[in-house]
């Protein structure tokens, strides 16, 4: 019988981290050319491996991030390298840890080709980690994987990162100048600046953001219409004869206006006000 060894790390029903002890096989015969990555000549592998730094040099320069006068590949550097040689990453778990006081993801990930395991490595991501994905358990979860998917590449492709005068340490594990580490993969030096906040919208009425209040109406126009994704739309637009106005792109509301304003009904309007400062009816009840 072959040899065998146990799986690391799997989820439980419970979302805790547990042994799995299902037997997998690791000396099963395997074609030599199945794992070789070039050429089986060594001066060849490294002019086939030369070739391709240079080529990802011209093409992928904005996947990698300069720290400090080093420069860093993204895991996206690590997955276009990988892809060109037919390795390609599985998620094989990702576990919340049980730590008092932070959310804490330890992530595992296979990097496999010809559905054979290359390389595997694990990575963890918490929240008391400073960057604006360290907020959200989603984004979390989702450094921890993406943290282990360029470990897992970096372990038998490091060398192709130092021949294009990179360093092998994926950016997503390296800390920037103020301490925080790598947010949603963009460099610093590309980071649009941030846009400016916008001017407070003028209220038209004095009525709150938000309420109910009976009103009679007095007329309703189609603002605006035109042709949407979902099909037709219309913009109905309700006048009172108390002076505040309304508007609605809800089908039914806006026909419930259109007939309001027809019959000059007493109606109670429901109300929240857009951004733009206008008021957006969400309910119309005739008295």
């Amino acid at each position: 019988m072959p040899a065998t060894t146990t799986r690391d790390i799997t989820k439980s029903k419970t979302g805790e981290a547990t042994q799995d002890s299902s037997p997998i096989p690791v000396n099963q015969p395997v074609e030599q050319s199945t794992l070789m990555l070039f050429e089986g000549n060594p001066v060849k592998a490294l002019q086939a491996a030369e070739s391709m730094v240079q080529y990802m040099a011209a093409k992928c320069s904005h996947l990698v991030m300069d720290l400090r006068g080093k420069k860093y590949p993204l895991v996206e550097w690590w997955t276009t390298v990988g892809s060109g040689l037919g390795l390609f990453p599985v998620e094989v778990s990702s576990t919340r840890l049980n730590r008092d006081g932070e959310i804490v993801y330890e992530a595992v990930v296979e990097v496999r080709r010809h559905g054979m395991v290359v390389t595997r490595a694990s990575a963890i991501a918490s929240s008391k980690e400073r960057s604006s994905w360290a907020s959200q358990e989603y984004s979390i979860k989702s450094m921890a994987t993406t943290r282990a998917t360029g470990k897992a590449y970096r372990l038998p492709l490091g060398w192709l990162a130092r021949l294009a005068g990179l360093e092998p340490t994926p950016a997503d594990e390296m800390p920037q100048d103020d301490g925080s580490v790598v947010s949603n993969h963009v460099p610093a030096a590309a980071k649009p600046a941030a846009k400016p906040a916008p001017a407070a919208a003028q209220k038209r009425d004095d009525l709150d953001d938000e309420g109910e209040a009976d009103f009679t109406c007095a007329e309703a126009t189609i603002a605006k219409e035109g042709e949407g994704k979902f099909g037709p739309w219309r913009l109905i637009v309700l006048k009172t004869a108390e002076g505040p106005q309304f508007g609605s792109l809800n089908k039914r509301i806006g026909q419930e206006m259109l007939d309001a304003a027809e019959a000059g009904a007493r109606c109670t309007i429901r109300w929240k006000r857009t951004p733009k400062g206008g008021l957006d009816c969400v309910a119309l009840d005739v008295l």
